[in-house]
C-alpha cells in the first residue's frame, strides 16, 4: 500500500498529496475505459464496471475527503490487489497530468 514511508516524504507532504489527487484518480477511473484495467490486469469488461461503480460510489461518500470515503478508498486498495486489478491507465494519466501541471507552474 502507498504511504508516507514508501514514498519518503512527510505525513503531512503525503496526507496534501494524498487528498489532492485521489479525486482526480477516482474522477478519471470513474469515467475513463481503462484499457490496462481492462485487458492487461485481467479484470475484463466486468472488472472495468466494477471498478467504474466504485469509483462513482467513493466519490459520492466525499472520497478522500472524508473518514467514511477514505476507509472505502483503503477497501477498494485490497480488493484490486486480491482481484488483481490495476488502474495503470488512470495512474499514468494522473501522473502527466501532475507532471505538465508542475512544469508549467515552474515547480521542477
Amino acid at each position: 500500500p502507498l504511504t508516507a514511508d514508501t514514498v519518503r516524504v512527510s505525513e503531512a507532504e503525503f496526507e496534501a498529496a494524498y487528498r489532492e489527487v485521489s479525486p482526480e484518480l477516482l474522477r478519471s477511473l470513474r469515467r475513463a475505459k481503462d484499457r490496462i484495467l481492462e485487458y492487461h490486469s485481467r479484470g475484463g469488461t466486468e472488472g472495468l464496471s466494477f471498478a467504474q461503480r466504485e469509483a462513482g460510489r467513493i466519490l459520492a461518500l466525499g472520497g478522500a475527503l472524508c473518514e467514511e470515503g477514505r476507509a472505502a478508498l483503503g477497501a477498494l486498495d485490497l480488493i484490486f490487489i486480491e482481484r488483481n486489478l490495476s488502474p495503470g491507465g488512470c495512474a499514468d494519466l494522473l501522473a502527466l497530468t501532475v507532471f505538465l501541471e508542475r512544469w508549467e507552474s515552474g515547480e521542477r
